[in-house]
């Protein structure tokens, strides 16, 4: 194989680098895409404390966005999750029994999406394009799953780690400076002329629904302000729900390509190794792997591929 040909397969790839960055950029969210703007996020619920935390965002006027699952709702009922949605509120999904997706079969993950989803439409009439995996965890064949499923995978760029300070039972204080620390540690470094977050909480945990007031304060005095994951992401981009179950992704053109890419590799990223619904689920010490990771990993496997095809390894 002469060198001309190696030289030809090297440029292919070289212009094949934006289109596996697009495809890839299009579905993972990790912050807003609009600067000065934060997006509170819960997951597991909904929960006996997701009531009073609705009176809160509803007293300082922010709207937030439920990553819900589908065994919270039909154990508590789908009263909280309907309060969510008419007050304004984004719903989102977060699996039916919140499993490691990646360790699932394609047939078991659609079930589980397919599941929750039912549960959300029966309970609001609407069919959510966002949803976030469990643990933070959506690997090659998640994604491609998720994307023929035509849903929005959303992870986030700030975390409080609340699952890891708990509830507020023995002494307060050291868990409620833990998780105030956590989450506003990366904020108060930021910048809102240029930064943004999608803040990672759980409404199952009381800690996080009693420390909700200060933190809403403590962000707005920082100058940023609140937004839904589909409104923070800017204009002419999925909105948060489908028209009908066929509504897909590429009915919104190139917009979405780049979702939220800006704060992906700042430094005000934090890592978190899961999101514990509740004693039920086992704790994984699972490292997330960054958008940039697996692009260059899906990158280099391509080149090795071709390469070995070709004769040159």
């Amino acid at each position: 194989m002469n060198d001309n040909i190696f030289i030809k397969v090297i440029i292919f790839f070289v212009h094949l680098f934006p289109v596996i960055y697009s495809q890839n950029a299009s579905t993972y969210i990790y912050s807003c895409n609009r600067p000065g703007v934060v997006a509170l996020t819960y997951d597991d619920g909904p929960s006996q404390f997701t009531p009073r935390l609705l009176q809160t965002l509803k007293s300082k006027g922010v709207n937030a966005t439920f990553f819900v699952l589908g065994v919270a709702i039909i154990k508590n009922g789908p009263d909280a999750l309907k309060a969510a949605y008419k007050g304004g509120h984004q719903i989102a999904l977060h699996t039916n029994t919140h499993p490691h997706l990646d360790s699932l079969s394609k047939a078991a993950q659609i079930t589980e999406m397919t599941n929750v989803q039912q549960v959300v439409y029966d309970s609001i009439g609407v069919i959510p394009f966002y949803m976030r995996p469990p643990y933070g965890e959506c690997g090659s064949e998640c994604k491609q799953t998720m994307r023929s499923l035509n849903y929005i995978v959303t992870l986030w760029n700030d975390d409080s780690n609340d699952w890891r300070v708990g509830s507020e039972t023995g002494n307060k204080q050291p868990q409620t400076t833990l998780h105030f620390k956590n989450l506003y540690g990366p904020i108060a470094k930021a910048n809102p002329k240029t930064d943004s977050f999608i803040i990672l909480q759980h409404d199952t945990d009381e800690t996080t629904v009693n420390l909700a007031p200060d933190i809403i304060d403590a962000i707005k005095e920082k100058g940023f302000t609140f937004d839904t994951v589909a409104g923070c992401i800017g204009n002419n981009t999925p909105p948060p729900y489908k028209k009908n179950n066929n509504d897909s992704i590429a009915n919104y053109g190139n917009n979405v390509t780049n979702l939220s890419l800006n704060n992906t590799t700042n430094s005000n990223i934090t890592n978190s190794s899961n999101n514990a619904t509740d004693s039920n689920i086992t704790n994984s010490s699972s490292i997330h792997t960054s958008f940039a990771t697996r692009l260059i990993n899906d990158y280099i496997l391509a080149i090795a591929g071709i390469s070995i095809t070709l004769g040159f390894l």
